[in-house]
């Protein structure tokens, strides 16, 4: 038998209603609720204990509706009527006639309820009325608890709570699979280990006697008769290359050697007729990021041969397919919730936001950015920002408390704003700075096309700034300043056109004297006591400032 999926509902404020978590392929639970996440996982163990319900689970005290709520867990199962599973498929079709049903597939819907006083109720027809006859009931009760004990006893599910300590992991859930390995060699050599025991055991009778002691005899035995008793525990070593125990190792070493030994359990389980299934709470933890890749794949093989659910806080452990993300989040009762998402980047979104982390913190973009092509473009900007912090009409709050950041040239600052403006947008405001020439002007004709596609605004002094119509940021100082430097140091340009009236038209820096040529108008912007020289570059700020100041009132009203 395999398992499809489970629906929860009402079990430790978990209220999935109609929600079907999916259990064909790996999952992942996330969200800001921790108990939420949590819960699910137990609810799926609490499933698999059977009659015994040995995590001692109350709904009175449990439920978050109170007493008179109804707790109730189900689970899918699909398996092979001609094969594997021919009896118990034989078994429960006679449940069916029991009933006057016919089984309608191979399908298998078995519901968990709990009694007021925690007593888990399995029934395989929870709608349909037994017949009165008391026999027949007895008959339907006992062959129903023969299938549910058949069907949940061909699983074995494991929480791994992050809670617990690598030794107390490896102690749980490692130990006794490596102590069945052991024992199915040692049970050859059992005769002779007995008839040596038995060596001791005259030994120390033969002194008892020869001490005066008469009719007291020595023995020994394995404790509680199972040779498994004698072999009380195992340490794990690792070598990198030096051998050392696992406790030696970091924790982010321990967490991967642990994972990677869960593929071997799965094995021996499914060796021995059982399919494992994996519940594990933040794999995360105790992880160095750079783990962490190589954690998902050891999960993903996992999945391969098992069931597996985790829940995590990391987006290297959500799944870019959403169909295999399940989100928590509180209602408006206190009552946990599930969610599902339509993309990878939706659910990711709910994960930074309850964690209060955001997109823009991976390239460190503060609260607010202006994006510019390229290193000199951020240098001359925070230069003259720096530069008119006194000046009358200088303030720009946005902009001067905005982050700039440079992308190393028009076509990467394009692609980079391609790949993620649509996420940036929602998380704060974002400009994106531009020079006028041919570069430029290309990069953002694309841009404009793309997201005018996917129905994204962007537009002109509100989503992107131009510096100058046909030039680079060098264009905004003045023209006369840019002549001037060209007649002292024509070997700095590549290209300098002027019109016939001898207005410039553009010019370009040969990049080994761009530095030269900044210095040397930033000088002469310094020295001069006269303004007016920057009123291209306060444009520019005004400009900046102002499509902030729109992008953060978009964002608010947006919540």
């Amino acid at each position: 038998m395999r398992i499809n999926g489970v629906r929860v509902k009402n079990f430790r404020t978990v209220s999935a209603q109609e929600q079907y978590l999916d259990l064909t392929q790996t999952m992942t639970i996330i969200g800001p609720n921790n108990s939420g996440k949590t819960n699910l996982l137990q609810s799926i163990q609490m499933f698999f204990t059977g009659y015994d319900n040995m995590h001692g689970y109350s709904v009175v005290d449990d439920s978050p509706r109170g007493k008179g709520s109804r707790t109730s867990i189900v689970g899918y199962f699909d398996g092979d009527p001609t094969g594997q599973d021919l009896n118990f498929y034989a078994d429960l079709d006679r449940l069916y006639s029991m009933y006057g049903l016919t089984r309608p597939s191979e399908g298998v819907t078995l519901y968990l309820t709990f009694s007021p006083s925690g007593t888990p109720i399995y029934n395989f027809f929870p709608n349909q009325k037994r017949p009165r006859e008391g026999t027949a009931q007895s008959n339907i009760s006992r062959l129903q608890k023969q299938l549910v004990v058949e069907l949940l006893g061909q699983f074995h599910c494991h929480f791994i709570p992050s809670e617990k300590s690598m030794r107390e992991l490896v102690d749980d859930v490692l130990t006794p699979f490596v102590q069945g390995v052991v024992v199915g060699v040692l049970e050859p050599l059992l005769d002779s280990i007995q008839s040596e025991l038995d060596d001791v055991s005259k030994n120390i009778t033969t002194a008892l006697a020869g001490s005066g002691v008469v009719g007291l005899s020595a023995s020994f035995g394995f404790q509680g008769g199972s040779i498994d008793n004698m072999l009380s525990g195992f340490d794990f070593y690792l070598s990198d290359p030096y051998k050392t125990p696992l406790a030696r190792k970091g924790q982010g070493t321990q967490s991967l050697a642990f994972m990677a030994a869960l593929q071997w359990v799965s094995e021996k389980e499914s060796e021995s007729g059982k399919r494992p299934i994996w519940l594990i709470e933040e794999p995360e933890s105790f992880l160095h990021p750079e783990l962490s890749r190589s954690a998902t794949q050891l999960l993903e093989k996992l999945g391969a041969s098992s069931n597996v659910v985790m829940t995590s806080h990391s987006m290297a452990f959500v799944p870019h397919d959403p169909r295999r993300v399940v989100g928590t989040q509180l209602d408006s009762e206190g009552n946990t919730a599930l969610i599902n998402f339509s993309s990878h980047e939706k659910a990711t979104a709910i994960l930074r936001k309850g964690l209060g982390l955001r997109f823009a913190d991976y390239f460190s973009l503060g609260t607010s950015t202006v994006l510019t092509e390229g290193q000199s473009d951020s240098m001359y900007l925070r230069w003259f920002l720096d530069l008119s912090k006194d000046w009358e009409h200088g303030e720009w709050p946005h902009l001067r408390a905005a982050t700039i950041s440079d992308r190393g040239g028009a076509s990467h600052l394009a692609g980079f704003v391609r790949a993620n403006y649509e996420i940036l947008r929602k998380e704060q405001p974002t400009i994106s700075l531009f020079d006028g020439d041919d570069a430029g002007i290309k990069a953002v004709s694309d841009l404009s096309a793309y997201f005018g596609n996917v129905g994204i605004p962007f537009n002109s002094n509100r989503e992107y700034v131009y510096v100058r119509s046909g030039f680079a940021i060098e264009g905004l100082f003045p023209d006369n300043w840019v002549s001037d430097h060209y007649l002292s140091s024509a070997n700095h340009f590549i290209d300098f056109q002027v019109d016939a009236g001898g207005d410039l038209m553009k010019f370009r820096l040969k990049d080994n004297s761009k530095t030269a040529f900044g210095n040397a108008l930033k000088t002469r912007a310094e020295a001069d006591r006269d303004t007016e020289w920057s009123a291209r570059w306060t444009l520019v700020c005004a400009v900046l400032d102002k499509a902030l100041k729109i992008q953060q009132g978009v964002i608010n009203s947006a919540g």
